[in-house]
C-alpha cells in the first residue's frame, strides 16, 4: 500500500496509477475505507479509462484484483453510493434511470435516493456490480469499449435472442451472459 496514516485522518496516496498520479485521497473518520480505492499494486496498468472508473468504487481493489468473492460480498452488502450507479451508467453509455431500473429501482425511487444521498440496498449494489463485470469482461473480448456497449445492448444468438444487458438482470441470466463472451473469447460462439 503507498500510505495510510492514522484512522482519524488518514491519507492515501495513489502514486504511479493512471489517472491520479502522485493525488492523495484525505479520508475522514466518518468515511469507510472501502470508499476508496486500496492500491496495494497497479492494478491499473492495463485499463482504459472507463474499466478504471469501474474499478474506483466503494468496493476495494484489493477484493476485485484477486477476485474473492468473499471480499466481494462483504464489499457489497453495505450498499454503493448512488452516485456509483451513475458513473457506471455514463461508462456504458445509458441513461442513469435506464440502468436503475436494470437495477430493480423505479424512476422515483432512484431520484429519492439520490436527493437524499442514500445507499443502494445490497441487492441493487450487487447488480450494479454485475453491470459493472459484464462490461469489463465484454471490452476484455471484443478489445473495444464501442462494440462492447453495441454487443451489451443487441439480441443474441448464443443466449436465445435475447439482449445480454437486460438478461444480466438476474444472476443465472448474468452467468449466461459471461459463459457467452468466454465461448466468444475461446472462439465457439455458439
Amino acid at each position: 500500500m503507498r500510505s495510510i496514516k492514522n484512522a482519524d485522518a488518514a491519507e492515501l496516496d495513489l502514486g504511479d496509477s493512471n489517472k491520479h498520479h502522485g493525488d492523495v485521497v484525505n479520508l475522514t473518520p466518518q468515511m469507510r475505507i472501502t470508499d476508496y480505492v486500496l492500491v496495494l499494486t497497479n492494478p491499473w496498468a492495463s485499463l482504459t479509462q472507463s474499466q478504471m472508473e469501474l474499478s474506483i468504487s466503494h468496493m476495494s481493489t484489493a477484493a476485485l484484483a484477486a477476485n474473492d468473492p468473499l471480499s466481494l460480498h462483504h464489499a457489497i452488502m453495505p450498499g454503493a453510493k448512488v452516485g456509483m450507479l451513475g458513473k457506471i451508467a455514463r461508462v456504458l453509455n445509458m441513461k442513469e434511470e435506464e440502468l436503475a431500473l436494470l437495477c430493480g429501482l423505479s424512476r422515483s425511487t432512484f431520484h429519492r435516493r439520490r436527493q437524499d444521498r442514500k445507499n443502494l440496498s445490497s441487492a441493487e449494489t450487487d447488480a450494479l456490480f454485475r453491470y459493472s463485470e459484464i462490461f469489463k469482461h465484454a471490452v476484455e473480448v471484443f478489445e473495444d469499449e464501442g462494440e462492447a456497449r453495441d454487443w451489451l445492448r443487441s439480441p443474441q444468438y448464443g443466449v436465445g435472442g435475447q439482449i445480454p444487458l437486460e438478461l444480466a438482470r438476474s444472476t443465472p441470466g448474468f452467468n449466461e451472459v459471461q459463459k457467452l463472451l468466454t465461448r466468444i473469447d475461446h472462439g465457439v460462439y455458439a
